[in-house]
Parts: structure tokens; C-alpha cells; sequence
């Protein structure tokens, strides 16, 4: 074996092996919204002010980098807890000279979101009821939630887009009060 064969599988060792582990201690593996969802979800977007959006589960960054791109004015914070997809980011975020965004490898149920204006998620079922309960501990400034797929548990969104694949996947925007 060359060392470059070597090099090579270490690599790819690497990668798999954190993503498993991401998948295992999360409970979820990172999985990219598709193209509709991201386009939904920035239409959504485009009701919420010109507030704070963070990103919670931003896997492989690819809404982060379509959100900073359609809101250059506003400020884009993306949290990823899986080390190779945050890693995959920081280097997409820098080769794009993306300015406008702050991504941090954490677990977003032990940052402080407090400071956002608009929150944009593709979780599961159980992330949903753990942020439902964060939330109600420290809504801050949150004005908006925005979800691909899954709902926000005992809230009614105020808008719900239909995409038009298979399933029909639903996209939520849930409407806090401003008090």
C-alpha cells in the first residue's frame, strides 16, 4: 500500500467513524434539507423582519449558506454538534467568503439561543419536544420557528407550505407572541 492509499483510508475512516458517532450520541444522522425544502424554508424566511436567524442542526451547511446569501444583512448562527459536517462547513463558509454567519460545533440545547430572532430547524421528533422544552425555558427574542418536516409539539403553525414531492413534506412556520 502507497502512502497516499494509506492517507486515503485513514480519511475515510475518520469521516465515517464521526459521523456514526454523531449518529449514535445525537440520535440522528445529519441528513441536508432538499432543494425545495431550503427554498420553502427561505420564503418563510422572508416574513420574519430582518432579526437573528440560527440555524440548529445545520449538518453539512448548506442552508446556512443559502440563508447568508439571501440576507447578507442579517446575521446567520448555525449550530452543528457532529464533528465532520460542522468541519465540512467551516471550510464551505470560508472558500464562499461568507461573511455574515457564526457556526459552533455544540449541541444547540446547551447554547443560548436567546439571542435569536428567527429559528430554522430540520430535526426529528424528539429533537422537536427537546426544543419545545428549551424554548419554554428561554424564548428570548424568538419571534419565529421555522421547521422542515417535523412539528413543533402542542403549538399550531400559522402557515404551513406542501411540498410538491412524494410525501407532500410539510414546512411550519409557528408565530410567537411578542410579549
Amino acid at each position: 500500500m502507497s502512502i497516499f492509499e494509506v492517507a486515503l483510508f485513514i480519511t475515510t475512516m475518520f469521516v465515517l467513524l464521526s459521523i456514526v458517532w454523531g449518529t449514535v450520541t445525537l440520535g440522528i444522522s445529519p441528513m441536508p434539507s432538499s432543494y425545495k425544502a431550503r427554498q420553502a424554508m427561505l420564503s418563510l424566511c422572508d416574513e420574519t423582519g430582518d432579526g437573528p436567524i440560527y440555524e440548529l442542526g445545520s449538518g453539512w451547511g448548506h442552508m446556512l449558506v443559502a440563508l447568508a446569501r439571501r440576507y447578507p444583512h442579517r446575521s446567520i448562527v448555525g449550530y452543528e454538534a457532529s464533528l465532520f459536517p460542522w468541519l465540512v462547513s467551516v471550510v464551505w463558509l470560508k472558500v464562499l467568503a461568507v461573511h455574515n454567519v457564526k457556526i459552533y460545533r455544540q449541541n444547540f440545547l446547551q447554547a443560548d439561543l436567546s439571542g435569536a430572532s428567527v429559528v430554522v430547524c430540520y430535526l426529528f421528533s424528539k429533537g422537536m419536544a427537546s426544543l419545545k422544552v428549551k424554548l419554554g425555558i428561554e424564548s428570548g427574542e424568538l419571534k419565529y420557528l421555522i421547521s422542515h418536516h417535523f412539528a413543533l409539539p402542542s403549538f399550531k403553525p400559522v402557515k404551513t407550505i406542501g411540498l410538491n414531492d412524494l410525501y407532500q413534506t410539510p414546512v411550519y412556520l409557528y408565530r410567537f407572541s411578542e410579549s
